[in-house]
């Protein structure tokens, strides 16, 4: 009895569900900025390294 109720209920319980997937969508701009902060920091690392290392060159002369 019990399966009998119950399969009816699953069945208007999954057809209320949004079959979509853009969950994904909605953090795909905060990905985005995540990957450009990224970026940045990287370009910003590089850039450090850099002048560490002209400042190392203009030190040892």
């Amino acid at each position: 009895m019990k399966t009998i109720l119950a399969i009816p209920l699953l069945l208007m319980l999954n057809s209320c569900t949004p079959s979509d997937t853009s969950s994904n969508k909605i953090a795909e701009s905060q990905r985005e900025m995540l990957n450009q902060a990224k970026d940045a920091g990287a370009t910003l690392e590089q850039a450090a390294r850099q002048r560490q290392q002209q400042i190392d060159e203009s030190t040892s002369e």
